[in-house]
């Protein structure tokens, strides 16, 4: 009897674990749920979600305060007024298994805006604004999320004390007296201060200097300075001496902080999310957060990703319905955008690593973060953790699994490998150099044991590949540039796993390389192919070596205009007498003063951009960056598609005088025309003005593969001839349907299907056969349409009889992202694996194919076929055109 499983896909966001009202989106249709545990009392969930308003990815760190292997703690730099990204945060501190970005920051002033306490030393001051709140971890165990308005900070001799306005902070204007000592940096900002500064240098509790406008003084390691402004300055003239012994007085309060960290609004109060926040961030965006429970026993942090391919980030409401689903009754919103960033220690790993995607493609650096201590004790080895690279090993291949140790408390713990001995059961198989090679199809178990400890991983064991693919199937290259090649082969049923280099033989043509560390490199420009062979298998691939430059635009006649976005930015574009080369470069002014949302100034090269050459792999433009004040610098380009791609040119403008810049493209997109500059600005506190200029933008384009090559992953599959008295299915698209409209492959849904069949012949499907159509009419599968959407096919559950499923998709299967073709691959194994049915998808294109993946049978018609017929009543299933 078939073992039926319904798939529980359909779930409604009102039903959160908290009763909590719905998400601003309608429907969760589908969860990927992952938890793993990082040490004792601490676990990371990982899920992708599919709602109505795109897909979330998510990933939730969950510490019980209550183990005493856990301990959090604010991570930072050397000092705060330096910056570092995350996984230097992490590897600063010993034992570190997982740590999330934290505080806002100036971008221009090198500073958190909130405060910082680590360990219970006050480290630096908030500064001081009602929008931004602080996660306040006591010494008595509680948390709280609060506004810090001051921290009471005194200056004081036996005759006078004076206000000390912030600790650590750079902002020295408005009659300020500031403290600084080696938590800040090695050096006071002296006279690099934009107005006349006063610093009184205070060593082992006594004034050892004063002085007016002196440069940068090496802060004393027993001490601090005290730098002073406005009418400060005669204040401490008058009132302090050198010899003085002088005492800093911190607010009581401060006392009973254990851990302190800024951060933007309190977002969940009481388990019930804000209504109003302090500081709105809205859109949707990449997101940070973090949150305690009731009791004060459990610590969450959550990042959401955003500003990505395949995922969408969310707004502060759904973040916080989100933390209160987590278990959160208080929360406070981290920094977001670039620097959401989660970095997690796997079980048996050495080091901490990205654990989300940074919508940036790579690491910030940021100036605090929040960490997750494993505080315990490094023991003796305990157990083995046994991985291996992929799902899937082929038959006759060898097999190396990766061993780490732990000890009792998930540490981990080094091991030598030439001591392991290994137990493998469920196939027969051989040892050969130390590695395992399978030698039947299975699953297979391989136990490894290193003294007393032990570890088991299993890995399914597939039959000899019949057909190959390679990625890239094309590739353009410099002489000498390395080439990372993936092989990827399959068995007679579709199933797929790696193979390396070794597995295969190679023969060129026209190209003289060779295979270096596992990649292959061509030392001389030209252009061929290379040949993968392995048995009766094969697969191309075709390289070009070699890049010439031209010029892309000059800056030297007008072109472009200013484009701003929101409507308060300001600023203008045109051609200056300032320029790298020639005459003339393009200069674009901004003013971002006016509004705290995200804002851009763009350079916009008319209604069509700049037309790029073919193959162009990389874009070279001079910029003068002197007062482009550290914004990020992008450029939109559009594709053969006409889709619009944004690309980095440089994270951020901090240099000055003028600078080349290069880019690479990416190899898997024609790109058809650079259609603009522009500088962006996503922190809320940075309010600027400036300028920016570019000249000599030039395009490099590598010498052309060869084109015409065998097709890399060509089906062995055709179409066949069958009894059309004994089919499964006929679609006669040229029959008319109920409103005498000529039925196509486009309005397949809007055909009566009984006058698709003979008029006089069989039933739409036999009694062994479930039809199902999708409709895809609209490029992708509806998310709102219960009929013929995705709701259809999660809900779709063949009978015990039904051995084939067959679904016709109403125009080619295409997708929004890699997460939707994920999950409607997925649906299909699980229909095949759980009803122990065949599966074939009937969808129109522009040519015509066969092919199995993974099992599924895909064909793809070509779109002016008039007749269909499919029979199943065979091992291939038999399609003929008409």
């Amino acid at each position: 009897m078939k073992i039926i499983k319904k798939l529980s896909a359909l779930i409604i966001a009102g039903t959160l674990l908290l009763g909590m009202p719905a998400f601003a989106y309608d429907t969760l249709y589908h969860t990927y749920s992952t938890t793993e545990a990082l040490s004792p009392g601490v676990t990371l969930t990982t899920e992708q979600r599919m709602t109505s308003s795109g897909w979330f990815n998510i990933n939730l760190i969950t510490a019980d305060l209550t183990n005493p292997a856990v301990k959090s703690t604010v991570l930072l730099p050397e000092f705060i007024s330096e910056k570092a990204p995350l996984t230097k945060l992490a590897a600063s501190e010993p034992n570190v298994v997982a740590a999330i970005n934290g505080d806002f920051f100036d971008t221009q002033g090198q500073s958190t805006l909130g405060m910082v306490v680590k360990d219970g030393d006050y480290i630096t001051s908030s500064i001081h604004d009602d929008r931004f709140y602080t996660y306040l971890q006591m010494n008595d165990g509680k948390s709280y999320i609060a506004k810090v308005s001051g921290e009471y900070t005194k200056l004081s001799n036996e005759a006078y004390s004076v206000d000390i306005t912030y600790k650590n902070k750079p902002y020295l204007q408005y009659d300020r007296a500031i403290v600084y000592d080696r938590s800040w940096g090695n050096a006071s900002i002296g006279n690099t201060n934009s107005e006349s500064v006063l610093e009184m240098v205070v060593s082992d509790g006594h004034i050892v200097s004063i002085a007016l406008d002196p440069p940068p003084q090496k802060i004393p390691e027993n001490g601090f300075i005290v730098s002073a402004v406005g009418t400060m300055i005669p204040k401490i003239y008058a009132n302090f001496k050198v010899g003085d012994a002088v005492t800093l007085e911190n607010g009581a309060f401060l006392d009973h902080i254990d851990q302190a960290i800024g951060g933007g609004a309190k977002i969940l109060t009481n388990g019930l999310p804000e209504a109003d926040f302090s500081l709105n961030i809205s859109g949707r965006h990449p997101r940070s957060a973090l949150g305690f429970s009731k009791d004060n026993k459990t610590l969450y942090l959550v990042t959401v990703d955003g500003r990505h391919k395949n995922f969408t980030g969310m707004t502060q409401t759904e973040l916080a319905y989100l933390m209160a689903e987590a278990g959160a009754y208080n929360a406070i919103n981290l920094d977001g955008g670039g620097s959401s960033e989660l970095v997690t220690r796997s079980v048996g790993s050495d080091s901490a690593e990205i654990a989300n995607m940074p919508s940036d493609g790579t690491e910030r650096r940021i100036h605090n973060g929040v960490g997750i201590i494993n505080d315990t004790e490094v023991g003796q080895l305990d157990a083995l953790v046994v991985e291996f690279e992929s799902a899937r090993i082929f038959a006759g291949t060898m097999l190396t699994p990766s061993i780490l140790g732990i000890d009792k408390n998930l540490h981990s713990i080094p091991v030598n490998t030439s001591y392991a001995e290994y137990d493998v059961s469920g196939v027969d198989y051989k040892i050969q150099n130390g590695n395992i090679i399978p030698l039947e199809e299975g699953t297979m178990t391989v136990s490894v044991s290193i003294g007393s400890a032990t570890g088991r991983a299993q890995i399914e064991v597939i039959g000899e590949p019949v057909r190959l693919s390679v990625y890239p199937e094309t590739a353009r290259l410099m002489p000498g540039e390395p080439l990372n090649i993936r092989l990827t082969g399959y068995d007679e049923n579709g199933f797929s796993a790696p193979l390396t280099l070794s597995d295969v033989t190679l023969l060129q043509s026209g190209l003289n390389g060779a295979l270096e560390n596992a990649q292959y490199v061509v030392s001389e420009p030209g252009s061929g192919y290379i040949r993968f062979g392995l048995g009766d298998a094969e697969a191309f691939m075709a390289i070009g070596v070699g890049e010439s430059q031209s010029m892309l635009y000059d800056f030297e006649t007008a072109l472009g205009h200013f484009v701003k976005y929101p409507e308060t930015v300001t600023g203008s574009y045109a051609l200056t007498n300032f320029a790298h080369s020639g005459e003339s470069g393009g200069t674009l002014n901004y003013n971002f003063k006016n509004d705290s949302a995200t804002r851009a100034a763009y350079v916009a090269f008319g209604d069509k951009g700049l037309a790029l050459p073919e193959n162009t792999t990389k874009l070279s433009l001079c910029v003068y960056g002197e007062y482009a004040n550290g914004h990020w610098l992008r450029a939109k380009l559009t594709d053969a598609a006409g889709t619009v791609h944004t690309i980095d040119l440089a994270k951020s403008v901090d240099w000055t005088s003028w600078k080349q810049i290069e880019v690479n493209l990416s190899s898997d997109i024609d790109f058809k025309t650079l259609d603009r500059l522009y500088l962006v600005e996503t922190d809320p506190s940075v309010r600027d003005t400036g300028v920016i200029v570019f000249d000599d933008l030039y395009a490099m384009t590598a010498a052309a593969p060869p084109e015409n090559l065998s097709a890399m992953s060509a089906s062995p599959f055709t179409f066949g001839i069958t009894d059309k008295d004994g089919v499964d299915l006929k679609i006669d698209f040229e029959v008319d349907n109920q409103d005498d409209e000529e039925t196509t492959p486009s309005n397949i849904l809007e055909t009566d299907f009984q006058a698709l069949t003979n008029k006089n012949g069989p039933a739409l499907y036999r009694n062994t056969v479930q039809f199902q159509t999708l409709d895809t009419s609209g490029g992708y599968m509806s998310r709102t349409a219960p009929e013929n959407g995705w709701q259809s096919l999660f809900s779709l559950s063949p009978e015990e009889h039904i051995t084939d499923v067959i679904i016709a998709c109403t125009s080619s299967v295409n997708f929004k992202n890699d997460m939707d073709r994920q999950l409607f691959e997925d649906t299909l194994q699980r229909i095949r694996s759980d009803y122990d049915t065949r599966v074939l998808v009937l969808s129109p294109d522009s040519t015509g194919s066969i092919d199995q993946i993974n099992g599924i049978w895909y064909v793809h018609y070509p779109e002016d076929t008039k007749t269909l017929f499919v029979d199943m009543n065979t091992d291939v299933p038999v399609v003929e055109l008409k």
